[in-house]
């Protein structure tokens, strides 16, 4: 059964902009196929921070839950998930974590594995035809079972909501992270900045910007 809440959140990024300050109906039903988890950046002070149900990765960069739907014109637009939500659907956050992470995996997600024959330094880089993919950092599992392959300290490169790279530390690959991002003309669909992380205790620890 659909329920109605008021909340007084102005909600714009993106392509979404959705105005929040009256009634909105929401239903389990309809929108549980649509919550996914995208990767992005945030401060203490940030509004979708504090409102939106999100899971911290590690500094000032984490997994925030939205509704995504395909826009007319083939882009993606996000509606996120309040936290006030939570109650009006009836779930908890881990709940929707779950139901975000198997929309995500029927995201027809690729990992593809390359190779330095000069340094024998390997990299996997995560895509997607539909986009958003840094949602696969959630799963401690996957990078701890790339992080087997790969025997060392382990550095992800997030270039874009698009593009996530995963390598090991000052491999050659990590060394044209700067140079990929720069080269790229990308309009994020989040606040989303390119930058390099280090993987520590299955927390993304920041170590540079990809500016």
């Amino acid at each position: 059964m659909d329920k109605k809440k008021k909340l007084k959140v102005k909600q714009e990024e993106g392509f979404s902009q959705v105005n929040i300050n009256g009634e909105v109906s929401l239903s389990l039903e309809d929108d549980s196929l649509l919550f996914f988890p995208i990767l992005r950046n945030y401060d203490d002070e940030d509004l979708y921070f504090n409102k939106v149900v999100n899971f911290p990765l590690g500094d000032q960069i984490g997994i925030f839950i939205c509704k995504r739907i395909q826009k007319p014109n083939g882009r993606i637009g996000i509606d996120y998930v309040f936290k006030d939500h939570l109650e009006i659907y009836g779930i908890s956050e881990e709940q929707i974590k779950e139901m975000a992470m198997v929309n995500f995996g029927n995201n027809e997600v690729s990992v593809n594995g390359m190779s330095d024959p000069e340094t024998n330094d390997v990299m996997f880089q995560v895509s997607s035809k539909q986009g958003l993919v840094g949602g696969i950092l959630l799963d401690s599992r996957f990078i701890t079972s790339l992080s087997e392959q790969l025997n060392g300290n382990i550095v992800i490169g997030v270039i874009n909501s698009d593009m996530i790279f995963i390598t090991t530390s000052e491999s050659s690959f990590e060394a044209k992270f700067e140079e990929i991002a720069k080269s790229i003309e990308y309009t994020d669909v989040v606040n989303l900045n390119p930058a390099s992380y280090n993987w520590k205790s299955e927390e993304m620890k920041f170590k540079k910007s990809l500016k």
